[in-house]
């Protein structure tokens, strides 16, 4: 009887005209329309995750879906990328090997996003960083420089003051998490910015937005102090100061905008404290706190597969999308024969007749209701590893 009525749902879900899928490429078009007609009026923020940062086709499809939304729906790209680097990539406009606009080589290095950052190259896009680490090329020639500046118009912090702040941020850039703070400097380094948080009238919302988060880079830094035992506690930190930073951009820059967050999936899902089977689960991420500031305003689609290969565009070892579990999501869209398909999980809410799911980093979760966690799954029936830009022998 339960087989029955399994298979019941299974028929259900596969002739249901809210699964949109696709068995040609040259058709992806109209999962993409149903995608993004999915959105609720009340929807203002939109993760889009991927599993893992060598989703070659993932890449591929966010990168329609961000001009997409950008076009249709006046969206503003935040990135997991760096905040200062996003910035003065939007200001000098480059586009080379060196200097990314600000967009991890991640993505930017890829041939799978070139469309995209060619569109932001363009000013089609709007776009700003929301992590909290700085690693781009733009930190090294320019960070060090812009925050003299903006300070010196200020007059807030004495020369020594200001001596000793440029020159632990040197070396923050420099050496990133291998960079010690002693207690005094930590100390210092605080009072530092609290003499700049009280004056922050005295700056524009893009100059504090950077001052604020070289500070909270600064205490990123301290927790993970080159400790690998460090590495969960710093990384949901990160979570945290990720949401901080959305909700300033949100708050002080783009309050009227369509906002779509770019970033691994695992820092977009809600709720893990909730039904959620994983060993940290009881941390928030920033798709948590979002859930929790935004509610229904902000949604989540994560992207899946049956089959292929994901790595990074410059790594020779490739890593293989398991074999579909019986009773996933990805079975069923796989035996369906979908090269893609589209699910709005909220219009089955809890009668989805499946078990498991892929939700990130390409393992499989038991979940009792997934829509609790993701609004929306974006189905790719085979994957393929990111390519890069340019040539190289490692490919």
């Amino acid at each position: 009887m339960k087989l029955f009525l399994y298979f019941l749902l299974l028929s259900k879900l596969l002739n249901s005209q809210d699964i949109i899928g696709t068995y040609v490429k040259d058709s992806i078009s109209i999962v993409y329309t149903n995608a993004i007609k999915s959105l609720k009026p009340e929807v203002k923020i939109l993760g889009l995750g991927e599993q893992w940062h060598g989703d070659g086709t993932t890449f591929s499809i966010k990168s329609d879906l961000i001009k997409l939304l950008s076009k249709n729906k006046n969206a503003v790209l935040f990135s997991e990328s760096s905040v200062f680097g996003c910035l003065k990539g939007s200001e000098i406009g480059l586009f080379n090997d060196t200097l990314n606009m600000g967009i991890s080589d991640v993505w930017s290095n890829t041939k799978d996003f070139e469309p995209l950052m060619k569109s932001i190259q363009n000013k089609e896009i709007e776009y700003a960083g929301i992590d909290v680490q700085i690693y781009d090329s733009y930190a090294n020639y320019y960070l060090c420089d812009y925050i003299k500046s903006i300070l010196l118009n200020n007059n807030i912090l004495t020369d020594n003051e200001l001596n000793n702040l440029l020159a632990t941020t040197d070396s923050i850039i420099k050496l990133r998490y291998k960079y010690k703070f002693n207690a005094k400097k930590l100390i210092e380094w605080n009072s530092t910015f609290n003499k700049i948080c009280i004056n922050e009238k005295l700056f524009s919302t893009k100059e504090y937005y950077i001052l604020f988060n070289l500070k909270n880079f600064g205490l990123l830094v301290n927790i993970y102090d080159n400790n690998s035992r460090n590495f969960t506690v710093g990384n949901r930190y990160r979570d945290s100061l990720m949401a901080l930073n959305c909700t300033y951009l949100i708050t002080n820059m783009y309050p009227d905008r369509f906002v779509v967050i770019s970033a691994a999936s695992f820092h977009l899902i809600k709720n893990h404290i909730l039904d959620y089977p994983s060993s940290d689960k009881n941390i928030k991420t920033l798709g948590d706190f979002l859930a929790e500031k935004y509610d229904e305003k902000y949604s989540v689609m994560i992207f899946t597969s049956s089959l292929g290969n994901h790595a990074m565009y410059n790594t020779t070892r490739l890593e293989k999308v398991p074999k579909p579990k019986k009773k996933s999501i990805e079975k069923i869209l796989y035996d369906a024969k979908y090269e893609f398909a589209f699910i709005d999980l909220i219009k089955f809410n809890k009668t989805l007749p499946v078990k498991y799911f892929m939700p990130y980093g390409y393992e499989y979760l038991k979940i009792n209701n997934p829509l609790i966690h993701f609004n929306s799954i974006f189905y790719v029936r085979e994957m393929h590893r990111t390519q890069p830009r340019i040539s190289s022998t490692k490919n």
